[in-house]
């Protein structure tokens, strides 16, 4: 009797323990469940966070580079100002313009060099309009159209000055004549030439280009001498009815110099630009000096004032670095500074934005 009286306590005891852990496990799972969400939102969030702060970086990066495009055109404008009250009205390398400045800027630097491309050779020159003679070397097959024989010419020996390491001599012709067949108006390859973009490639042909970067679609040459061409290639609009830009004696490199014509020293031009602080100071002076002596030049190639510019700038903020390229255009009338395009990235793969126009007025 007493055994069995006892049965019932010695469940219900037991009953007691199995619901207690039950429970302690429920709790220790819950624990376990509240831990695990909340490591995923502290990660989520942290995740966040340095998502917009590479977002804040990113865009204070992007805001110093377009502050670096307004330092320029403003030392385009103050250059023009000048001119305005000064015996001289050139644009040459001792200018304020022309001096790379480095700004140390709130969590950051700012870097600003300003570029004149009537220093280097216009490939929209290749179907320019102009009314100079062809040289005595330049009477060749090229492509049909609205070829300008005497900037290829010229191309073709600045190519040579610049003594890319290429595996022919004939790699050179292949790259001007596809450049001169995509520029011209026809609409048929001619010899070597093409009319269409290679494959990764979004451009048509039978127009002016729009960019140095379009050089890709003829050459396929190392980043070293792709770099060394794009330093002294260069492209910027003809002017009114198709004319030629043309160069400025100021800034032009040694090899554009040689390059314009048979006998032209392009070392004895820039060594007597150098001996005057001012360069040239007319271009009566350039075209009379000594140093073209003897050489036949014309007078409408050459100018030693600069309407068009480039802007190179390179933003860094906290941890991020921004690239931009601007093109700007200076009126020559009234000081007008207007931003053609801007290209953020880097010279060899520089990724376009869409085309703007802003005017500062003086």
């Amino acid at each position: 009797m007493d055994c069995y009286r006892q049965r019932p306590a010695t469940t219900m005891m037991i009953a007691k323990h199995t619901q207690s852990g039950v429970a302690l496990i429920s709790m220790l799972l819950i624990f376990a469940l509240v831990v695990i969400l909340v490591g995923a939102a502290a990660k989520r969030d942290s995740l966040m966070i340095r998502r917009i702060s590479l977002q804040l970086q990113h865009s204070g990066a992007n805001h110093y580079a377009l502050a670096g495009e307004i330092l320029a055109r403003q030392r385009l404008a103050e250059d023009w100002l000048a001119q305005q009250t000064s015996d001289t009205s050139n644009d040459h390398l001792n200018e304020a313009w022309a001096q790379p400045q480095t700004l140390e800027v709130e969590s950051g630097e700012l870097q600003v060099q300003i570029r004149d491309l009537h220093g280097c050779f216009n490939l929209n020159n290749l179907v320019a309009d102009t009314h100079t003679p062809l040289s005595d070397d330049s009477e060749q097959d090229t492509p049909t159209g609205r070829v300008n024989h005497a900037h290829l010419t010229r191309l073709k020996r600045l190519l040579d000055e610049l003594e890319l390491e290429l595996k022919t001599d004939e790699d050179n012709d292949e790259i001007v004549d596809q450049l001169v067949d995509w520029l011209d108006s026809d609409t048929q390859a001619q010899g070597g030439g093409i009319e269409e973009a290679p494959v990764g490639h979004n451009a048509n042909a039978d127009r002016a280009l729009e960019h140095i970067s379009e050089l890709t679609i003829f050459t396929r040459l190392p980043v070293v001498q792709q770099t060394t061409l794009q330093e002294h290639l260069c492209v910027i609009p003809l002017g009114a009815e198709g004319k030629a830009s043309t160069i400025n004696p100021n800034t032009a490199s040694t090899e554009l110099l040689s390059s314009w014509e048979k006998g032209l020293s392009g070392a004895a031009i820039i060594a007597a630009r150098e001996a005057d602080e001012l360069g040239y100071t007319s271009n009566e002076h350039f075209l009379s000096h000594k140093s073209n002596a003897g050489i036949a030049l014309q007078a409408g190639d050459f100018n030693v004032r600069s309407d068009y510019f480039e802007a190179i700038i390179q933003a860094d903020f906290s941890t991020q670095s921004r690239y931009l390229v601007s093109r700007l255009y200076r009126d020559p009338n009234n000081g007008e500074i207007t931003t053609l395009a801007r290209h953020y990235g880097y010279n060899d793969s520089p990724n376009q934005q869409s085309l703007t126009h802003h005017t500062t007025k003086q």
